[in-house]
């Protein structure tokens, strides 16, 4: 066996540089932290509609239905899409959110009577209306709720650490369109229109469950060819003050909201 030559050395040093940039890139590729995020969440929800008890009565005797008392029968679930994109990426992520949800709450018009008459039936009055009964056509009130904010997730111990749970906060302003429909035509009177808008703000803290650590191959190969950074599935609580900022005169769409989701991180 011969010795080594110096070009023996040269070549062996160049393989070795050669070989060694793949595994560098791939370790660079698995490690690198996301650049944007997109979540699907949903959960019941029912409005405060007013600091009004009358006004909330009013909603109750429509909506609620008092003989199921199920919480998705009383609270219809508030579905939402959000989009982030994570400007700082050091110690955890902080990012810019943009929202859009969607929520609608239906059930029977309500049928009165003619005081003089119990066989005729008249339109209902702010008066009369606690009175009525159900009727054949339908009412519904539809919430879309449209919101910028900002999100801090504590991801710093599950890239570093391999834990697979991160928690993280959020806040933003919210403004809730809404409109009310009877007999699928938008609801109006003399003196008003059964539309809006309502400016408001949110909170939410929630707990992600990172599901990269059940099929850890499955996400590497999903970072190298689809560039999915992580994938989660998460609890959140929010708080919507959603009231005008106690303008007596908008529609409140505030409440609590415990919700499910799914996320998505890219690259």
């Amino acid at each position: 066996m011969r010795a080594f030559t110096m070009i023996d050395c040269v070549a062996l040093a160049t393989l070795l540089a050669l070989t060694s940039v793949p595994t560098h890139a791939a370790m660079t590729s698995s490690t690198a932290p996301p650049s944007w995020g997109m979540e699907l969440r949903m959960g019941p929800f029912r409005p405060r509609i007013s600091d009004n008890a009358r006004d909330r009565d009013y909603y109750a005797l429509i909506y609620a239905d008092h003989n199921k008392r199920s919480v998705f029968k009383n609270r219809p679930l508030l579905k939402t899409v959000e989009t982030s994109r994570y400007l700082l990426t050091g110690f955890g992520l902080l990012g810019a959110t943009v929202s859009v949800g969607h929520w609608v709450a239906t059930a029977p018009t309500r049928v009165c009577q003619d005081p003089n008459d119990a066989n005729v039936t008249v339109g209902c009055t702010p008066a009369s209306v606690w009175q009525s009964t159900p009727g054949n056509d339908t009412t519904a009130l539809t919430v879309v709720p449209i919101g910028v904010g900002v999100v801090y997730r504590f991801d710093f111990a599950s890239r570093r650490l391999s834990v697979p749970l991160v928690p993280y906060a959020k806040a933003g302003l919210d403004y809730a369109l809404w409109w009310n429909t009877a007999g699928g035509r938008l609801s109006k009177s003399a003196v008003t229109k059964g539309s809006g808008g309502t400016l408001g703000y949110t909170g939410a803290l929630g707990l992600m469950l990172n599901l990269d650590w059940i099929e850890p191959n499955t996400a590497s190969r999903a970072r190298a060819t689809s560039g999915i950074a992580d994938s989660y599935v998460y609890v959140d609580w929010t708080l919507r003050v959603s009231d005008g900022f106690s303008d007596p005169k908008r529609l409140g769409t505030s409440g609590r909201v415990l919700a499910v989701g799914l996320a998505l991180d890219m690259l």
